[in-house]
């Protein structure tokens, strides 16, 4: 009902991560993805949706009447990203986040290239592995931070062991957590909470 206080503007409704939704059951699942279903049809108002969800649950999507075909009509499929495609997504943030202000200057941050080399290859072609890749980056990113403030960042190879790899980063840095003074004694209810 407040859509119509849009007038002629377009409103994009964005839900990322929409596999979430088959995790639910009942009532409050179905209408919310009725009235998805139901904004995206109403051509009175511009009101555009857009999902994102993994490829490997485009079958759960039969268990919501109509969704099945709107999902059909209007689906694109992101492609895998190349072995080159990986490599720009390591070293690209690298060198925007370490470019000095001034053209011209030495970057103020580096990878090593055999460490590039390493991460594509722990990583292999799988897409999960991504948000695993992100991770472990930002982990990299923090470990290879320099001592003194003009002193340039340089992610290597020592740095990678140190935080455990691309197979060992994220539990590791979980066990830091686990283990700060801040959690001293609560063991215990953090781990009733995952389990909950």
């Amino acid at each position: 009902d407040q859509i119509l206080t849009l007038e002629d503007s377009s409103l994009l409704l964005v839900v990322d991560q929409f596999e979430e939704i088959f995790r639910y059951s009942g009532d409050d699942a179905v209408n919310f993805v009725q009235l998805l279903l139901e904004a995206s049809r109403d051509r009175s108002h511009a009101i555009n949706v857009l999902i994102t969800m993994r490829s490997d649950f485009i079958g759960d999507c039969s268990r919501f009447y109509d969704l099945p075909e709107a999902v059909s009509a209007a689906q694109f499929l992101v492609p895998s990203l190349t072995r080159d495609q990986r490599d720009d997504v390591i070293r690209q943030p690298i060198e925007k986040a370490g470019k000095p202000e001034k053209d011209g200057g030495e970057p103020t941050a580096t990878i090593d290239s055999t460490l590039v080399e390493r991460l594509l290859n722990d990583i292999g072609g799988e897409n999960d592995q991504l948000p695993v890749l992100q991770h472990c980056l930002a982990r990299l990113w923090e470990k290879a931070k320099p001592e003194t403030p003009n002193e340039p960042r340089h992610l290597t190879q020592q740095h990678y062991d140190d935080i455990g790899r691309i197979s060992g980063a994220l539990s590791k840095h979980a066990d830091e957590i686990m283990n700060s003074p801040e959690l001293a004694g609560l063991g215990l209810a953090v781990e009733q909470l995952f389990r909950a």
